[in-house]
């Protein structure tokens, strides 16, 4: 909620906060995975697309060591959206 409502420090600390809740080492790692995504999301809407795209691209890393493509198809649309962003068209198409 607090990313929508674009509050994003709070966002950023529910985050943090978050990554030590697993009750085991594999859910500490699932819920580390997507919160690069997450901070990826923050980083873009701040409008630091460098920080934005080491995020995303740290959470495509993620999806294809656990192989869900699934999320891997959500990661590469954050990036597609990410090149839009910055004015890359050919890297967002591709």
């Amino acid at each position: 909620l607090s990313l929508r409502l674009g509050r994003l420090d709070d966002a950023a600390g529910f985050f943090d906060a978050a990554e030590t809740k697993g009750e085991t080492p594999e859910k500490r790692q699932g819920i580390r995975g997507a919160l690069f995504g997450l901070r990826g999301r923050i980083a873009q809407q701040r409008g630091d697309f460098d920080a934005a795209e080491a995020l995303y691209q740290e959470m495509l890393h993620w999806d294809e060591a656990i192989g869900d493509t699934k999320q891997m198809g959500h990661t590469l649309c954050d990036l597609a959206d990410l090149a839009r962003q910055r004015g890359q068209y050919d890297a967002a198409q591709s």
